[in-house]
């Protein structure tokens, strides 16, 4: 009778086995991509011969060797081998400490699925029971979109499994293979976007005031782009405006507070967010900062903002008098002079330290305060918007590490 239940539980036990085999055409459990800690693979399952000793090849495409943080890539897992028609596959994107680096999108529903696991727990990207393809001989290829995380290395653990389509887990290729991928690295730059007033911005349009600060902070003279941009309702981003620059010295900055954007009043009403970014615009970001805002009004599905007239010189002029190297301090005047409405103050600081600049009307009565805060050292810009004042002279006066130096400008309107 012993012996009768001993074999009982056997034959159970390899039915019960084959079955589960066979459940996971429809997709093969997670943790079998050749991944740490276990490094566990297809030959669970399918063990007849050792892994990867086919002739066949795996392969990962589409993976750069440095990736863009919070790019999307269009990856492949492709799989070949020679004797095989029907085929499977498991991956996942682990960082330095095993824990899931980006984020898996399923852009073939048909023949990929995703075990979306909780918090940091890997996730793993596998196919379909029609995704077997059965009776496809000789090659099969899986793609889905990958999108990659803030930063960190990254490895791609997948594995795949070549089979010859007999209906057992007996004759088939496993293989697996790794890939990975660095976070890119960018020039060191600054980029300071801070909200002044403005929002609400009414229905029928208005001006979003702000302070914009950017600074060549990487040592090495740079070519880039600088740009604004803003999203509607975490909608894809919009370039509003845009310069390039062309060898823009280490040290050089931009300083302009009190910017304005006239935010059109033809702009759907609802949420908004404003950036100003450094980089290769529009996608490559080496440095960014923003603010919120709200526009009143009918909201609009999918609306895309637009770029309004007259918006103002954000980055400065064309061809900013700045200078590598600064020996002085020095105030060295404002451009235009007479002006009508704006006009740009520039100074130099031959050391990181504190700076106030303010302008006067001719009795002496304080109009505005430019900058009152620490800058670096190097040249500096700023711009000032007189359309609230009256016509007449004013002067402005700069302060610095027990200096102060003085000038005047004439507004004609």
């Amino acid at each position: 009778m012993k012996r009768i239940s001993t074999l009982f539980i056997a034959l159970t036990l390899m039915l019960f086995g084959v079955t589960s085999a066979f459940a996971h055409s429809g997709g093969p459990l997670d943790n079998l991509a050749g991944n740490p800690p276990d490094n566990n693979n297809c030959t669970l399952c399918h063990s007849t011969f050792p892994v990867n000793s086919g002739s066949g090849t795996l392969s990962l495409t589409g993976l750069p060797a440095n990736y863009t943080p919070g790019n999307t890539y269009t990856i492949s897992v492709n799989l070949a081998d020679p004797v095989a028609a029907r085929w499977g596959f498991e991956v996942t994107s682990l960082d330095a400490g095993n824990n899931q680096a980006g984020a898996f999108v399923v852009t073939d529903p048909v023949n990929t699925q995703l075990s979306d696991n909780t918090g940091s727990s890997a996730d793993f990207l596998k196919h379909t029971s029609t995704g077997t393809y059965v009776g496809s001989a000789s090659s099969a290829s899986w793609s889905f979109d990958w999108t990659a995380p803030a930063s960190g290395d990254v490895t791609f653990y997948f594995a795949g499994n070549a089979a010859n389509s007999n209906g057992f887990t007996t004759g088939d290729y496993i293989y697996t293979s790794t890939e990975s991928s660095s976070a890119q690295t960018f020039p060191s730059f600054n980029v300071s976007l801070t909200y002044v007033s403005g929002s609400p911005v009414p229905a029928g349009g208005g001006n979003l005031t702000f302070d914009v600060y950017l600074l060549n902070a990487s040592g090495q003279a740079q070519d880039f782009d600088a740009w604004l941009a803003s999203e509607y309702e975490g909608g894809a981003p919009t370039t509003l405006v845009l310069r390039s620059f062309t060898n823009y010295q280490a040290g050089w900055a931009i300083n302009r507070p009190g910017m304005f954007f006239p935010v059109s009043g033809a702009w759907a009403g609802g949420n908004y967010e404003f950036f100003a970014r450094c980089g290769n615009e529009p996608n490559t970001v080496w440095a960014e900062d923003g603010f919120p805002f709200v526009k009143s009004g009918t909201g609009l599905a999918e609306f895309v903002p637009t770029v309004p007239e007259n918006v103002p010189e954000i980055f400065g002029e064309p061809e900013p008098t700045v200078h590598a190297v600064v020996h002085d301090f020095a105030l060295r005047g404002n451009y235009p002079n007479p002006f009508n409405p704006t006009t740009t103050i520039s100074y130099s600081l031959t050391t990181h330290d504190y700076v106030a600049l303010t302008v006067y009307d001719l009795s002496g009565r304080l109009i505005a305060t430019l900058v009152d805060g620490y800058r670096d050292a190097g040249h500096h810009d700023v711009s000032f918007d007189a359309s609230g004042l009256a016509s007449g002279m004013y002067l402005y006066r700069l302060n610095s590490h027990g200096q102060t130096q003085s000038g005047k400008m004439m507004l004609l309107k």
